[in-house]
């Protein structure tokens, strides 16, 4: 196998579309409902433990508390480093995968690299009435809230620099890791160019991709979010089944790619300690978002090579509280931004009770 290192200075990126599907993870169904989602699949394994706790309905119903007005209030650390030079593979099918497994045993290692930067802040996420998405679905309103540098606080008023938004983090992530696909997203959904064109280029802290908020359901199904590219369920954070081992997989943006997928494993159940006391049962879910396989050409458009980036991290439950710590670490090729190689931390500071 073949391998290139280019340095980032030569490179004009030019990412196309591959025909790539989801990975093998084994014979899987579908749930009822399907025609609501890309491409959703259970896989269909053996849990690790099928008496862990986690196989009753009640605890996937209680896993994320959703009367109007819960909130809860995290801060966030993030930190960015210098972009190595990419690897690069003659052809596509030679890039490799990047599996659950590598994910895990990714996480257990500790990031390095050059110059590294560190910001903080304070986010929010706080249910507030309903919300209609840009391609006219209509759910709860979970509501996020980024403010730079600040403590996030449980009782704290918004301050005027902190503003909500509606959950962009992913796509305006998938713009950077998929240029190729910037103008097919503008094409079917011109309002959400606009909202991209607003976004800080410079920002040193961004909205987490895996705690988001936007239009959010719970039902027998999934607890997920919509989005406005379509009216299918956009993104799945949970399925009722909570054993660990249990894993599943979502097509993403299924209107401009076949090859972004989202992947999720139940790990285990664990003590999480956060700024806001210590969790002694909160479920560890892994994520792992493969954005595709991408051509690289240089400035004239020859093509310099392939490659693969990727997104993954975990979310921490706590049955009755809800989401309670998370972290993921984000590894772009090549980013326009040159911030392709950054993690960010959420920890748990306090919740807010319906009124």
């Amino acid at each position: 196998m073949h391998r290139y290192r280019i340095p980032v200075c030569l490179l004009l990126v030019s990412i196309l579309t591959c025909p790539v599907g989801c990975s093998d993870r084994g014979s899987v169904i579908a749930p009822e409902g399907a025609r609501s989602a890309g491409l959703f699949q259970v896989t269909e394994r053996q849990p690790q433990n099928v008496a862990e706790g986690g196989t009753r309905l009640g605890q996937y119903r209680r896993v994320w508390p959703h009367e109007d007005g819960t909130g809860w209030a995290y801060h966030l650390t993030s930190r960015i480093w210098d972009q190595p030079p990419p690897v690069l593979f003659p052809t596509r099918d030679e890039v490799p995968v990047v599996s659950m497994d590598d994910a895990i045993r990714l996480l257990e290692t500790e990031p390095t690299g050059a110059n590294p930067e560190t910001s903080t802040g304070s986010y929010r996420l706080q249910f507030n009435g309903l919300i209609t998405t840009l391609s006219g679905v209509s759910r709860q309103n979970l509501q996020e809230t980024l403010e730079q540098g600040a403590t996030a606080t449980a009782t704290s008023a918004t301050a005027p620099s902190a503003t909500p938004q509606p959950g962009p983090a992913f796509m305006q992530l998938l713009r950077r890791a998929r240029p190729d696909l910037a103008k097919k997203l503008d094409r079917n959904a011109p309002s959400m160019a606009m909202r991209a064109g607003v976004t800080q280029v410079a920002a040193t802290l961004f909205h987490p991709t895996l705690l988001h908020g936007y239009a959010w359901e719970q039902t027998d199904q999934w607890i997920g979010t919509y989005g406005d590219l379509n009216q299918q369920i956009a993104w799945i954070f949970l399925t009722p089944d909570l054993r660990p081992g249990s894993e599943f997989t979502l097509q993403l943006v299924p209107d401009l790619a076949n090859d972004v997928f989202l992947h999720a494993r139940v790990l285990r159940w664990k003590s999480v300690e956060t700024e806001a006391g210590t969790f002694n049962r909160a479920l560890d879910v892994v994520y792992l978002v493969d954005f595709g396989v991408s051509e690289v050409t240089d400035v004239d458009g020859n093509t310099l090579g392939y490659t693969r980036s990727t997104l993954f991290g975990t979310i921490d439950y706590a049955v009755g509280v809800g989401p309670v710590a998370s972290y993921e670490r984000l590894r772009i090729t090549v980013d326009p931004l040159n911030q392709g190689n950054s993690d960010l931390t959420a920890s748990l500071t306090g919740t807010v009770a319906r009124p």
